[in-house]
């Protein structure tokens, strides 16, 4: 966050130090009680308006002033701790902080360069260039292999690039991190369905229908299956319960017309072969 922040950016000691001497610093204040109650009460109110109302998020930089007062307990306890002499015990804590500091720095580090090659990848796409926003996209799943949307971004450019096989792979890793999770057992069963393996897809569907019922997509995407296996009447039963959920899937009411017609096309070529005309 330091390099984005130009409040931040004016202390000396970088933030995650700061965040480290803070945690025992917030605790070791509770002696000062209560001189230190308006510290607590300022910090907490923020913070708790945070987490509550994320949209107040962009005001948190406040918190940074008053965290550097917890942190200054911390550092005078280590002070006494000099002055006393507790050297084993400084040789123990002096390390752990460090560590602690480094870790969050580095775990920083990683989460932007993860969202920076998925912004990369998010620009290309918009531009067409598939290709590119694929690279980026894997670099992306490369630092961070369980972030969902980078993984829904390059499966979606594998389905429609034709790429099927590529797009399972990415999808079924992305399940075994999340069974439950719906949107990618939905890309998994459409990479099924576009594979030709329909059994497959089949009973991904319904183990979805029956646990998600409201799940609109499932619906349609089961309907899609069915006329592929030419299964028309099962179809336009699965349209039209897609519908019924969820009126603004527009491929639905098109399919419903097609089938329609598919089905109108049948009883006229029966009629005909059963009354031929003189």
């Amino acid at each position: 966050m330091r390099s984005f922040s130009k409040v931040l950016q004016l202390s000396p000691v970088d933030f995650h130090i700061i965040t480290v001497l803070f945690i025992p610093g917030f605790f070791l204040g509770l002696r000062k009680w209560p001189y230190g109650l308006p510290f607590h009460v300022f910090f907490l109110g923020i913070f708790c308006s945070t987490i509550i109302f994320y949209i107040l998020a962009r005001f948190r930089l406040p918190m940074v002033g008053i965290m550097c007062i917890f942190a200054g307990f911390t550092i005078e306890k280590i002070c006494h701790g000099f002055q006393n002499k507790k050297y084993l015990t400084l040789l123990f804590l002096l390390p752990i902080i460090a560590l602690l500091a480094y870790s969050l720095r580095l775990s920083e580090r990683t989460i932007i360069r993860t969202n920076d090659f998925f912004n990369m990848g998010l620009l290309y796409k918009e531009n067409n260039e598939l290709e590119r926003a694929e690279v980026f996209y894997k670099k992306s799943l490369g630092i961070m292999p369980q972030y969902k949307s980078a993984a829904q971004s390059l499966i979606r450019i594998y389905l429609q690039s034709g790429k099927m096989v590529e797009a399972e792979k990415i999808a079924k890793g992305q399940v075994r991190f999340n069974p439950h999770d719906l949107n990618m057992n939905t890309l998994l069963a459409i990479s099924y369905i576009m594979e030709g393996k329909w059994g497959d897809a089949d009973y991904l569907l319904k183990k979805l229908i029956a646990q998600f019922p409201d799940h609109a997509k499932a619906y349609y995407y089961m309907g899609v299956l069915r006329i592929k296996q030419k299964r028309y009447e099962e179809a336009l039963e699965l349209f039209t319960k897609t519908i019924d959920l969820d009126n603004r899937i527009q491929e639905a009411h098109n399919n419903i017309a097609s089938i329609n017609k598919i089905l109108e096309s049948k009883k006229g070529a029966s009629l005909q072969e059963h009354f031929p005309r003189p």
